[in-house]
C-alpha cells in the first residue's frame, strides 16, 4: 500500500515533479530519484602532483557520496594533494558543506591537503565562513593560484 503522502522525483531543468513515487517509473529524462535530485557527476584531472576533482551538479543532501567516495579513493592511492573545483556545482546546502568539511578532515588524516576553487555566487561566502576555518584560507577564485599554492 502506497503513503498517503507523494513522493518526490526531480526532473532535469524543470524542479520537483509532484504526485509520483519511488515505485513508479522514473518521468522521462528525470534525475536519480532522491531527495537531493540528479547525481553529482565528478571528473578527475592531473595537474602535476595535484588531482583536481571537477565536480558538476547540486551538492546537496543525497549527493555527497560520489565525492566522499573519489576522495577516499584518491587518498587511498596515496594521491595527497587534490583541489575541488565547484565551478560546476550551481547549488549546495548544509549537507554539502558537511562534505566538504569531512573530505578535508580525512585529507589532514592521511597528511594530505585539500583546498577548493570557484565556489559560485552566494555560496562563495558560505563556503569561506563555514569551511575557511577547516580549510585555513585555502579557498580560491582561480584554478592556477590555487594548483600552485601546494
Amino acid at each position: 500500500r502506497r503513503p498517503e503522502r507523494p513522493a518526490r522525483v526531480t526532473a532535469p531543468g524543470r524542479g520537483v515533479e509532484e504526485g509520483t513515487h519511488p515505485s513508479d517509473p522514473p518521468l522521462p529524462g528525470a534525475g536519480t530519484p532522491t531527495r537531493g535530485g540528479r547525481a553529482m557527476k565528478i571528473e578527475v584531472r592531473e595537474a602535476g602532483k595535484v588531482r583536481i576533482i571537477d565536480l558538476h551538479g547540486r551538492l546537496v543532501l543525497g549527493t555527497t557520496d560520489p565525492l566522499k567516495e573519489k576522495v577516499h579513493q584518491l587518498l587511498g592511492e596515496g594521491h595527497l594533494r587534490i583541489l575541488l573545483n565547484l565551478h560546476g556545482v550551481p547549488h549546495m546546502d548544509s549537507a554539502g558543506i558537511g562534505e566538504l568539511a569531512a573530505c578535508k578532515k580525512r585529507a589532514l588524516e592521511k597528511k594530505g591537503e585539500i583546498k577548493l576553487v570557484r565556489p559560485k555566487g552566494k555560496y562563495h561566502a558560505a563556503v569561506e565562513t563555514v569551511v575557511d576555518l577547516m580549510f585555513d584560507r585555502s579557498v580560491f577564485e582561480d584554478e592556477h593560484k590555487a594548483v600552485g599554492s601546494f
